[in-house]
């Protein structure tokens, strides 16, 4: 498959294999969907007989309080519009619905009120607290489903309900929105689309790295010319060894070990912002990209074995910086290294970008994967490797050097059109709302 990928008659075949992968991960995404639903509807009847009494009554807001949470996923806000669907007063809804706060945390914990909590403590600050100090807790019969219903007591005995799908339990929290500094101009769901689009922005302004470096008469300018293309060179003395044609190198491995890490740390930062959390989700993130970049790598180099192509991988320093920021931001939206080429008697242009389109591919059809896997099986390593893959494919579509984007754009426009768009709905889908 991957010879007539490389083959020069690449052409509408792609777009039906990319269409397949899209359409794989929709029958795959609706199955656990459909699996869910029956529980939506278990919980909806659960709900309903619980709270009966409650909004029946003329003042339903002076006896429930609802804490819907800032992160709470498609399926959560799918199920709550389910319930609130069988409320016989819609008009009290405002009243007794409420934001995730600290005043709203402050009033749930002593309240009298029965306390119902959309989100689970990855989701919802407020759930987060009631888990943290034993007051809300999993039942075992409720561990192995999808959507989980929790009980617990505050602090004056009121009745607490938590509803959250099994991720909200299982997953690593998204603080860094909340954390992040542009939080503070702009609405929480609005942060990460603002960091991601700073994060293209430095990409940018990247371009013009070499001035400053040269500037400051720094080793690392030589990696990019003034018109922000490549102009290194791949080094012919190396310390490693030959496999037939391929070169094996030490410097090149090690640049693959801190390209993972750093990357691992701007995934860290884009979850978990800057706070004390960050060195468990760094333990994560690490395998996940240790797992990802490993695999993407390996991949590569047999593809360009096979092409005889002799291309290195290498850490791009910049990007790493940007990659941390815009995570720090809110979301990671850049890549940490890029691929140098030595143009050889073998060596081909065409064939070094299918080759890395392939990969490309191949890594976010892995993200998607491992997004389905996360939905009915939450684990935090699975997020982790599926944010990682998803991730780094998507900013390497951007079209600028050293950037993957830009070689696509430039060999088949209408391919990297088809193929950023839809890579960027499904990103935002499994990355964002379900």
């Amino acid at each position: 498959m991957f010879l007539n990928f490389w083959g020069l008659n690449l052409s509408k075949k792609t777009l039906v294999n990319l269409s397949i992968i899209v359409l794989l991960f929709l029958l795959l995404s609706s199955n656990a969907i459909a699996d869910i639903n029956q529980e939506v509807q278990e919980i909806q009847s659960t709900l309903q007989s619980e709270f009966y009494d409650i909004l029946a009554a003329p003042n339903s807001q002076d006896k429930m309080i609802v804490v819907i949470g800032s992160q709470i996923n498609g399926v959560e806000a799918v199920a709550i519009e389910i319930i609130k669907s069988k409320i016989q007063k819609p008009q009290l809804i405002p009243l007794i619905t409420r934001k995730e706060s600290e005043g709203t945390l402050n009033e749930v914990l002593t309240t009298s009120k029965t306390v119902f909590l959309v989100g689970g403590p990855s989701q919802n600050l407020v759930t987060r607290k009631f888990v943290n100090e034993g007051l809300v807790k999993i039942s075992e019969a409720e561990k192995g489903k999808s959507l989980i219903l929790s009980r617990g007591k505050n602090r004056n005995n009121a009745k607490i309900i938590v509803l959250s799908d099994s991720r909200g339990f299982n997953n690593v929290a998204r603080d860094s929105a909340r954390l992040s500094p542009l939080a503070k101009f702009m609405p929480l769901p609005l942060v990460p689309v603002a960091a991601s689009i700073i994060g293209i922005l430095l990409s940018y302004i990247l371009r013009f790295w070499p001035y400053l470096l040269k500037f400051l008469k720094t080793y690392a300018g030589k990696y990019i010319s003034s018109k922000g293309k490549k102009t290194a060179k791949v080094k012919e003395h190396y310390i490693g060894f030959k496999v037939a044609h391929h070169h094996v190198k030490l410097r090149e491995c090690i640049s693959i070990l801190i390209a993972s890490s750093a990357y691992a740390v701007a995934i860290a930062l884009s979850y978990t912002g800057l706070q004390s959390e960050i060195v468990k989700t760094l333990k994560i993130t690490l395998i996940a990209a240790f797992v990802i970049f490993g695999i993407k790598e390996i991949i590569r180099i047999l593809m360009s074995f096979i092409a005889k192509i002799h291309a290195e991988f290498v850490f791009w320093l910049p990007g790493a910086i940007v990659a941390c920021i815009s995570g720090w931001l809110g979301n990671t939206m850049n890549t940490v290294s890029f691929i140098l080429e030595f143009p050889d008697k073998h060596f081909s242009h065409e064939k070094m970008t299918k080759i890395k389109y392939a990969v490309t591919i191949m890594a976010f059809l892995a993200g998607a994967v491992f997004f389905v896997i996360n939905l009915v099986h939450p684990a935090k390593l699975y997020q982790m490797i599926m944010a990682t893959a998803t991730t780094s494919s998507m900013a390497e579509m951007i079209p600028v050097k050293p950037l993957a984007g830009k070689d696509f754009k430039e060999w088949k426009k209408w391919l990297w059109i088809t193929t950023t768009l839809v890579m960027a709905v499904l990103y935002v889908l499994m990355n964002f709302v379900i």
